[in-house]
């Protein structure tokens, strides 16, 4: 029985580093559907049938990889790319939030508060330097 045991962990380990590797490709092409579509916000299970492996497994692929959910790997995108604009774009926070796909303004305040624990606009004042935060706090006072 110790020999069948032994036996049978040798075999998971010569097939592990395979699984592994369909995995990372798994994740290497979800993480570019992601790219194309996040803005689209489209549920997991369409990234799933794109890739043709089920919402569980695309977790379970995305786990093992990253060590994070699928969804949190869509909104780190999403955040990402929210930061990005909030430092370098003159667009309002309203504006962002359209172009990443928010129709309510609201809700992409929810969400980026939520994930980064500072809303759009403070995270903004946050990384400005002092001398433009006075003048945009004067400005946004007019």
């Amino acid at each position: 029985m110790l020999a069948v045991a032994v036996r049978r962990l040798l075999e998971q380990e010569r097939t592990r580093p395979v699984a592994f590797a369909r995995d990372g490709e798994t994740v290497m092409r979800f993480r570019e559907l992601v790219e194309k579509h996040y803005r689209k916000h489209p549920p997991l299970d369409f990234y799933a049938r794109e890739l043709g492996v089920t919402t569980a497994r695309l977790n379970a692929c995305c786990r093992i990889t990253t060590g994070k959910p699928s969804l949190a790997l869509v909104n780190e995108r999403l955040l990402t790319e929210a930061k990005r604009n909030l430092l370098y774009s003159d667009m309002s926070v309203d504006e962002i939030g359209a172009t990443l796909g928010y129709e309510d303004p609201a809700y992409f305040n929810r969400f980026f508060s939520r994930k980064i624990g500072l809303s759009p606009g403070r995270f903004r004042e946050s990384l400005l330097p002092s001398e433009k935060r006075a003048t945009v706090s004067v400005r946004n006072r007019a």
